[in-house]
Order: C-alpha cells, then structure tokens, then sequence
C-alpha cells in the first residue's frame, strides 16, 4: 500500500514538473517571438537656414523593438551621418565631439496599445530617453508600427532644438544654421531569432 502511494506520488510530481517545463518552454517561445531587431535603419535630420535646407542621412540605424514589455531601443553612431559635403560633414563631426559622443541613444517604452493581430499601420507614441552630445532629454515621439511580410515597420518624426543639448548652432556658407532640426527615422525589424 505504502509502495502504490509513493509511486502515484511520484507519477503527480511528473507529471507537474512535465507541465511547468512545458508552461516555462512555451513562454520563453512567444517571448522571443515579441523581439525584433534591426541593424540598417534609415535615421536623417534637415537642417534649416535662412536660404536653404540640407539633409544628413545614415543607413545604420541599430536597434530593437520588444512587444512583451513595449521596450524600445535605438543606437546611432554619429559618424555614419552623410549631409552630401565632405566638409560640412567634418565641421558636423568636431561640432558634436564625435570622438568622445559616438552615438546618439533613445531608449523607452511605447505608452499606447499595439495590436499585433492585424497589418494595418497603426499610429504610437513612445516616451523615453534621447540622448546625444552627452546630454539626455525625456521625449514623447509620435510615430507608427505595422506589420508588413518584411517584419515590423517602424516610423518616427520630432523636431528637436540644437541648443537643448549644448550644440551651438554652426554658420553654413555664413548663416547661422536655425536651432530647431527635422529628424526622422524608419526601420523593418526582423524577428531576432532571424537576425542570429
């Protein structure tokens, strides 16, 4: 009687241990299917004068979205910034003191709900982090997300001040370059499990 016992006891505990092994197998599952990433995204900024814009672009926007807790995270590094001008790129370079502020950082969470049941674009907003030149600033970006048979698309559009992070704003062909700049960023991000 004692022996019968022990083993359906032990037959329960199995059996438990079988279910949680699977609960945590197929957490972990859906989890990583909720991170995307991407390492070529598409950042620019346009820059305004008196007379004349110009546009600064890069392709090496990296990054990751995570739908399981609505994190959001974005890296560029500043020498991947082409405004077309092999000096006006160099001046941009001491401006922002490349060498000791490589990147230019947003981290956050996006704050309004996020279907992942359907394709249609859908618009967001995503409150964090932005930090450049060394100095960090708390935005709320609007932008959109969707799905597409690409991955996640991702869109996002701020005007920001120069002077909000100590970037005097430089003279171009002598005028003085307007504080406020254009930025905008896309970017398709792929499962991670994809990305490895």
């Amino acid at each position: 009687m004692q022996i019968k016992f022990n083993k359906t006891l032990s037959g329960m505990v199995e059996k438990k241990i079988y279910c949680l092994v699977v609960l945590l197998l197929g957490f972990s599952m859906v989890t990583q299917g909720q991170m995307y990433q991407t390492e070529e995204g598409y950042a620019e900024f346009i820059g305004y004068t008196p007379l004349f814009s110009f546009k600064g672009s890069s392709n090496s926007l990296r990054g990751s979205v995570n739908l399981a807790d609505s994190t959001v995270n974005f890296e560029l590094p500043i020498i991947t910034l082409d405004t077309g001008n092999n000096k006006r790129n160099r001046d941009m370079m001491k401006l922002i003191n490349v060498e000791k502020y490589p990147l230019a950082k947003f981290e956050g969470k996006i704050i309004t709900p996020f279907r992942r049941d359907t394709p249609v674009v859908q618009e967001v907003k995503i409150k964090g982090i932005f930090t450049v030149h060394g100095v960090s600033q708390v935005l709320t970006i609007p932008g959109t997300m969707h799905f597409t048979g690409n991955g996640l698309e991702i869109t996002a559009e701020w005007s920001q001040k120069l002077t909000t992070y100590d970037i005097d704003p430089p003279s171009v062909l002598f005028y003085s370059m307007k504080d406020e700049q254009d930025i905008q960023v896309k970017a398709i991000l792929q499962p991670a499990e994809a990305s490895n």
